[in-house]
């Protein structure tokens, strides 16, 4: 579509929808990305969603900026732009429809582990409170530590794939885009 790469983008929403549906994929809460393990997919998107938007503000200016028969009309002006919000409504397709996919996993994931090892603590409270040896009572102990551990590290766990840099990087891509469609705009229609 006038040198968009709209298939591309399709083929990037359909392949990770599917991966995201993909049953044998393991997430790792212990991941140093604290997002099991999947921030990459969330930088991927971003640096993805980027390029649309800048070519999005190259069919922009190339709308604005060329001369059109009849551009006082406003079926033109909506054709133009509709072709210039277009390539915005791409990038956030390209960013949002996966990264809600990865979200719901992400999620599902977290609930699953903080699920089992909630019932793992209370198993080992029950086994703290009915012992009375000392020495396995210290195991015991140690063991129930080591659990607490894993689960504030499932709880600091994030649901969305993004980093704090990718999200600015979106964001300022998104607006400086957006600032040059309506900055050309202002200047074709003389606003």
């Amino acid at each position: 579509i006038c040198g968009l790469p709209a298939w591309g983008i399709f083929g990037v929403v359909t392949t990770f929808r599917k991966f995201t549906r993909a049953a044998e994929l393991k997430l790792d809460y212990t991941a140093p990305d604290r997002c099991g393990g999947l921030s990459f997919f969330g930088a991927a998107l971003v640096k993805f969603s980027v390029v649309t938007l800048a070519e999005g503000g190259l069919i922009a200016t190339y709308i604005l900026m060329a001369s059109w028969t009849r551009e006082s009309n406003p079926w033109v002006q909506l054709v133009m732009w509709s072709w210039i919000v277009f390539p915005f409504l791409l990038s956030l397709l390209v960013l949002l429809v996966p990264a809600l996919d990865l979200n719901r996993m992400l999620r599902r994931y977290r609930q699953d582990m903080e699920r089992d090892l909630k019932s793992k603590c209370a198993v080992l409270r029950r086994r703290i409170e009915e012992n009375s040896g000392a020495a396995d009572l210290e195991r015991l102990h140690g063991e129930y530590g080591y659990l607490c551990s894993r689960r504030e590290e499932v709880h600091g766990m994030r649901n969305w794939p993004f980093s704090l840099g990718a999200t600015t990087t979106f964001a300022g891509a998104f607006v400086s885009n957006l600032v040059i469609a309506v900055e050309l705009g202002k200047t074709l229609f003389g606003a």
